[in-house]
C-alpha cells in the first residue's frame, strides 16, 4: 500500500509568503488634500512591530474523476498554524534622493502547527524560519516603497522569500489621492519549485481618518484577490524524480491599515483571507502497481495583525 503524501507544507509556505507582504510595516507622509502616500524615512529611527498570523483549514478528497483520496470524505483532515514574531526596523542612512537604507531584524519568530487537533513538534514548522532569527537584512528603499537593493544574507530561508522581499512596493499609489479615492496594486509571488506564481491584487481606498489611541490616523481599506493558476510544483528534494504535484489556488480577503499622519508611521494592520486550493499528486507506475492520482481540496482561513509597540 502506498504511503499517503501530505502536501500541506506547500500551502503553508504560500501563506507565509503572503503574510510577509500583508504585514510589512509601512510609513506614511501626508499633506493636506490631496494626500501623498509615500515612505517618510528618518535617519536613526528605530521601530518595533509585533506580527501575529493564524491559519486554520480542512482538506478532503473531491468526488468523481476516479482519483484516490488524500483524506477520507467522511472525516476531512483539519489543520492549523500560528506564527508570532517581533521585528525591529532601523533607518540607517538617507540618500540624496530621499531613498533610505533600512535594517530589518527578526528578534523572535515562533511557529506552531496542529493536525486534527493534535499539536505537532514545534521544530517541524519552524525550521525554515530559524535562520532569520537575530539576523539583519539591509534593504534600500525608494520613497514609494520599491526596494532598490538588498544585501546578500544567509537569513533568507530560500530563494522564494528573498524574491518576495525584493518585490516590496507596498500598497501606495503613484499619485496623490483624496478621501474616498481608490487605486490598484498587483504583486506576483513566487513559490519554491513552481513555474507559476500567485497573482495578488490589492484594490485600495483611502477610507477615513480615525483616532487610534492618541494618534491621528489615515485608514486604507483593501480588498484582496489572489490566484495561483493550475500548474506543476516540484517539491524540495524531488529533483530528477517523476512525481508530479499539480496545484491550483484562488482566494479573497480584506485588509485595513492605519497610519499616524503626524509621525508618518504605521500603527496597525489587520485583515482576513480565505483560500481554496485543489491539489493532485500523480504517482508513477511500478512493477507491481499501476500509476494513480491522489487528489485533495483544501480550504484555508487566515487572520493577520501587525501592531507598533
Amino acid at each position: 500500500m502506498r504511503q499517503k503524501r501530505d502536501i500541506r507544507p506547500i500551502f503553508i509556505e504560500v501563506l507565509c509568503l503572503m503574510s510577509l507582504v500583508f504585514n510589512l510595516p509601512t510609513f506614511l507622509y501626508a499633506e493636506e488634500p490631496p494626500i501623498v502616500l509615500e515612505y517618510h524615512y528618518k535617519a536613526g529611527q528605530v521601530l518595533h512591530y509585533h506580527y501575529d498570523v493564524s491559519m486554520k483549514g480542512t482538506q478532503r478528497n473531491p468526488e468523481g474523476a476516479g482519483a484516490q483520496p488524500l483524506s477520507s470524505p467522511e472525516t476531512p483532515q483539519s489543520f492549523s498554524a500560528k506564527m508570532a514574531s517581533r521585528v525591529t526596523m532601523e533607518t540607517k542612512k538617507i540618500e540624496e534622493d530621499d531613498s533610505a537604507w533600512v535594517d530589518v531584524r527578526y528578534d523572535t519568530f515562533d511557529v506552531s502547527q496542529a493536525l486534527d487537533g493534535k499539536e505537532l513538534p514545534k521544530d517541524e514548522g519552524a525550521t525554515p524560519f530559524k535562520k532569520m532569527i537575530g539576523k539583519t537584512l539591509s534593504m534600500h528603499f525608494q520613497k514609494d516603497g520599491k526596494m532598490l537593493e538588498m544585501t546578500q544574507s544567509d537569513a533568507m530561508p530560500n530563494a522564494s522569500f528573498q524574491e518576495v522581499f525584493g518585490q516590496m512596493e507596498g500598497i501606495f499609489p503613484d499619485h496623490p489621492v483624496r478621501l474616498g479615492e481608490s487605486w490598484t496594486k498587483e504583486l506576483q509571488l513566487p513559490i519554491e519549485g513552481a513555474s507559476q506564481r500567485v497573482a495578488v491584487t490589492f484594490q485600495n481606498t483611502l477610507d477615513s481618518f480615525e483616532k487610534i489611541g492618541t494618534r491621528d490616523c489615515a485608514k486604507i481599506k483593501s480588498v484582496l484577490t489572489f490566484l495561483l493558476p493550475e500548474g506543476t510544483v516540484a517539491p524540495e528534494g524531488t529533483e530528477g524524480k517523476s512525481l508530479g504535484i499539480s496545484v491550483k489556488m484562488e482566494g479573497q480577503g480584506n485588509m485595513e491599515q492605519y497610519f499616524d499622519v503626524t509621525e508618518g508611521i504605521v500603527v496597525k494592520t489587520e485583515g482576513t483571507t480565505t483560500t481554496t486550493s485543489t491539489q493532485s499528486i500523480t504517482v508513477p507506475a511500478t512493477e507491481t502497481e499501476k500509476s494513480q492520482t491522489l487528489r485533495n481540496v483544501s480550504t484555508m482561513e487566515m487572520t493577520f495583525k501587525t501592531e507598533l509597540e
